[in-house]
């Protein structure tokens, strides 16, 4: 029998126990012949009987015989033994007290619970607060600077969009900067609190310049990468791509590396162009000159032809038939043979990207105020995106997009720039677009 099959219920136990005593105990032995001999010598000895009577002299001495056997468990050795369920027979049960403190407890637990549950029912929605963009017609213009915002009056936290035009903040003897069109800053560390002033670059270009005797240190950072001014009267502008930043250098030196590391940075003295990772570390490199101006965009036909006008004067261009009503808006221009009669050719009315864009703008903030009124939820959100819009070299839009997607309702306010001729040359152009 394997020990896995063995039955170990207590009573089980108590007859291995006494089937083992058994085995070890030496079986008694009894003398057969004596006792055969004794029995036979008393028959003969007894005087003839009847049949019962002789019957129960013999049980008699039968039973004698059995009384002179040993028993094969003596009595002695069979001993009372405890019951091995006498202890947890004798268990007390605990008292009712106990029960009663435990039903009290689970009781205030429940009761506690509930209390958390309607408080939290009953207390507002939590409302998150989002950061504006600066209004820069609400702050002064700077003392002693046609053209700048007073610096000193942002703070940290500010956040300076230029979604139409370029915006230019200062602070006379001290630090400027100019944010270009499409760009976005956050104000880090704001004028007066130490002597640096640190501004976070999250796209598009900006352009600072320390002025001269000013011991400010003017600081752009982009991701984990920053550019320092190292010298008063130091001109820079900082752009930034999806990876990487590109640093103009135009006047004075600057440190470009990551912010907050013990390493060494990289010290860039004017003129020079510089770019490096967004990550602070990898790719930092010297972009020379003919990249640079081979990713330039290329002049316009209406500025060569400025630039060149005896090559202008001398093509000989036909003659036009008039344009029945609506008439086009002309203009009247010498003739290339005689010089003296006028030639009428038409003028190609070409809209402002930025005027196109504000309007774009409004309309999605028209758009996004009825999403509100319609939702009647008082949680303030804000939702951010980028306009991506491609023009042809003749200045024609082929095509829009927004990063990330928005609603249908608010894209669709950008389908207005399909009808529009903008200013020559092909180009993207990105449009940062934020709405309450």
């Amino acid at each position: 029998m394997s020990e896995e099959s063995r039955d170990s219920s207590p009573d089980a136990r108590v007859l291995r126990h006494l089937v083992k005593e058994y085995e070890a105990e030496t079986p008694p032995q009894l003398d057969w012949d004596q006792l055969e001999s004794r029995l036979f010598a008393s028959l003969d000895s007894a005087a003839p009987r009847g049949r019962s009577e002789a019957n129960g002299e013999r049980e008699s001495l039968l039973d004698g015989a059995e009384l002179g056997r040993k028993s094969v468990t003596p009595a002695a050795q069979v001993q009372d033994r405890p019951s091995l369920f006498a202890a947890q027979a004798k268990a007390k049960k605990p008292p009712v007290y106990v029960y009663a403190a435990a039903a009290f407890l689970a009781a205030a637990g429940i009761f506690g619970l509930l209390a958390v549950r309607y408080r939290s029912l009953q207390q507002p929605a939590p409302t998150f607060a989002v950061k504006e963009v600066v209004d820069p017609a609400s702050i002064p213009e700077a003392p002693g600077m046609s053209g700048y915002r007073e610096l000193g009056a942002l703070k940290s936290g500010d956040i300076v969009e230029a979604s139409v035009g370029a915006v230019a903040f200062g602070q006379q003897g001290a630090v400027e900067w100019t944010l270009a069109a499409g760009s976005r800053l956050v104000v880090k560390t704001p004028m007066g609190a130490e002597n640096v002033h640190v501004v976070e670059l999250d796209s598009g270009s900006v352009k600072g310049r320390v002025h001269e005797q000013s011991s400010v240190r003017f600081v752009v950072t982009a991701g984990e990468t920053e550019v320092v001014s190292f010298s008063e009267g130091a001109v820079f502008t900082v752009t930034r791509s999806s990876k990487r930043i590109v640093v103009h250098m135009e006047e004075g030196v600057a440190t470009v590396g990551k912010r907050g590391s013990a390493e060494q940075p990289h010290r860039i003295e004017a003129p020079v162009h510089a770019a490096l990772a967004l990550d602070g570390v990898s790719g930092f490199e010297i972009v020379p000159t003919e990249t640079v101006e081979a990713s330039t965009a290329p002049k316009s036909a209406a500025t060569t032809m400025d630039a060149a006008p005896d090559v202008a004067a001398t093509t000989a261009k036909p003659s036009l038939p008039e344009v029945p009503s609506p008439p086009v808006s002309k203009t009247s221009a010498p003739s290339a043979t005689t010089g003296s009669a006028p030639v009428e050719t038409p003028v190609v009315k070409r809209g402002s990207l930025a005027t196109a864009t504000a309007s774009v703008l409004a309309c999605m903030n028209q758009a996004r105020a009825k999403q509100r009124e319609e939702s009647k939820s008082d949680v303030k959100v804000t939702v951010s995106s980028t306009l991506k819009v491609s023009v042809d070299a003749d200045g024609k839009v082929k095509g829009l997009s927004f990063s990330p997607p928005l609603a249908p309702a608010l894209q669709n306010c950008g389908v207005s720039l399909f009808g529009t001729t903008f200013e020559p040359g092909e180009r993207t152009e990105l449009i940062p677009v934020q709405l309450q």
